[in-house]
């Protein structure tokens, strides 16, 4: 198995207790690993592990990994896990990487707080959504507030599906995938006969149910 897998396998009514037990001693090792290449494998497995009631021992690896970490966007990863444990505070940290001058981390900070169903600083969150310079930052950030189930971001995010750039398609299919209706997905499937690249068209394709 691999981390990917091992969260569907923990959720499933019939696996036994063996290879329960081998899901979660991979998503262990993967919560340990510090190099940099497996550092997103690792946020996947303290995922996982929360998802199957191990949320005290992800705050208890991932706290301390926060503390020292400096990267604004592995410290989103961080800040959502722990908030996906259990920790609320964290919210603040994704917060206050949104209002960073540095715009390094804002689009994982608006992501993480859409993942988390979490607004934290909405002035900070409206503003993101607002601005126009930067599709990937006003998409997430239309996520967030759309989650809440705010009428505007959601026009936003259908608007960019129906539109020509290549990221605002792909990540609006995405989102719609997560907060849309079923309204959505037939102007999903609609535009997987021109999606501009294979990468676009895989995201349409997992997000929009097959007939």
């Amino acid at each position: 198995m691999t981390i990917a897998s091992c969260s569907s396998v923990l959720s499933e009514d019939k696996t036994t207790e063996a290879i329960r037990e081998q899901a979660l001693a991979i998503l262990r090792a993967g919560l340990q690993a510090r190099d940099e290449a497996n550092f997103w494998p690792a946020m996947h497995a303290a995922e996982g592990l929360t998802l199957a009631g191990h949320g005290c021992e992800v705050r208890k690896a991932l706290e301390p990994w926060l503390a020292t970490e400096t990267d604004a966007r592995r410290r989103c990863g961080l800040a959502r896990e722990l908030i996906r444990a259990g920790d609320l505070s964290k919210v603040g940290d994704l917060a206050r990487i949104l209002t960073s001058p540095d715009s390094y981390g804002h689009i994982h900070a608006a992501e993480s707080l859409f993942k988390v169903g979490e607004v934290g600083d909405a002035a900070a969150i409206e503003r993101a959504f607002a601005q126009q310079e930067n599709i990937k930052l006003r998409l997430m950030a239309a996520a967030a507030l759309g989650r809440s189930g705010a009428a505007k971001p959601r026009e936003a995010i259908r608007e960019a599906l129906r539109g020509s750039d290549a990221d605002g398609m792909m990540l609006a299919g995405w989102i719609l995938g997560q907060i849309g209706g079923d309204a959505d997905i037939e102007p999903i499937r609609s535009r997987l006969t021109d999606a501009p690249t294979p990468l676009v068209r895989a995201y349409l394709e997992l997000t929009c149910p097959h007939e």
